[in-house]
């Protein structure tokens, strides 16, 4: 097994921890007893099998959750209540502080366990399709100009403020230097080349070095646009930012925008298979 490209068998077990964790705390708050006591820790494992057996008899579930965007919400709500509450606390709410003083440890396992059930089944999904669609054209390239310097000056610009604002309060949890370090990160590594892979149900992408992708629904892809210097795919909400390709990275330029066109002009796929 691959954490880089699930088999089912472990997106189930995956699954079933995940939900078995859930299943753990919500049995030890209902108590009132410890989380690693043994009425937790069966119903916690009873729960996991259950989804485990489930989410393996589902092969669709990986892509359910990539479209309807739920492993995102998964690792990003509770990292927007921690890191939302830190900022509420430099205003000096005390009922606020004293609400994430209780819950502060259970907020960091969920995130944690959410970002890591977010992976894996966004790789799981992106082994699906490799293992079911036809791919439609695949290239490398690096992003244009215009891209890096946008990226490295957000980066910069709001990764140095999350470093000062960091050292220069003192709430009870602080996670402005760790995402200022990672901002600042993502701007010097903004220029390195990414690979992608144009499928009928959407696009992936893969940065080299790291274990994880990015999947883009087809539904997301909302246009193309060509020029001598970038090539550029627009995408629907969230995203304000188009995808940009420095054209002279692109090995045919030309194929590429005409198979992304082919996509973006036919019939939507149902990719819940």
């Amino acid at each position: 097994m691959s954490f880089r490209r699930p088999s089912a068998l472990f997106f189930a077990v995956a699954t079933g921890w995940y939900v078995g964790l859930f299943g753990l705390g919500v049995t030890g708050l209902a108590l009132g007893v410890g989380y690693v006591t043994p009425w937790p820790l069966v119903i916690g494992a009873c729960v996991g099998l259950l989804a485990t057996a489930g989410s393996y008899t589902r092969a669709d579930l990986a892509t359910r959750l990539v479209r309807t965007r739920l492993s995102h919400l998964l690792a990003g709500v509770p990292f927007v209540l921690i890191f939302g509450g830190t900022l509420l606390l430099l205003v000096d709410l005390p009922k606020y502080e004293s609400w994430l003083t209780t819950w502060l440890s259970e907020l960091l396992v969920i995130t944690i366990a959410g970002f890591i059930f977010y992976l894996v089944s966004i790789n799981r999904h992106v082994a699906i399709r490799y293992e079911r669609d036809s791919v439609m054209v695949n290239w490398v390239a690096e992003p244009d100009a215009r891209y890096r310097r946008l990226v490295r000056a957000v980066g910069i610009g709001v990764g140095c403020g999350c470093l000062i604002l960091g050292f220069a309060v003192d709430p009870i949890v602080n996670p402005f230097p760790g995402i200022g370090g990672m901002l600042l990160a993502q701007a010097f590594l903004a220029g390195r080349h990414r690979e992608y892979v144009l499928f009928e149900s959407g696009l992936c992408i893969h940065r080299p070095g790291t274990i994880s992708y990015q999947f883009i629904p087809r539904q997301q892809l909302r246009s193309v646009d060509l020029t001598d210097d970038r090539l550029a795919i627009r995408r629907g909400y969230p995203w304000p930012f188009p995808i940009r390709c420095a054209t002279a990275t692109v090995r045919r330029p030309r194929q590429v925008a005409d198979a992304l066109t082919q996509v973006l002009t036919s019939t939507p796929v149902d990719d819940r298979n």
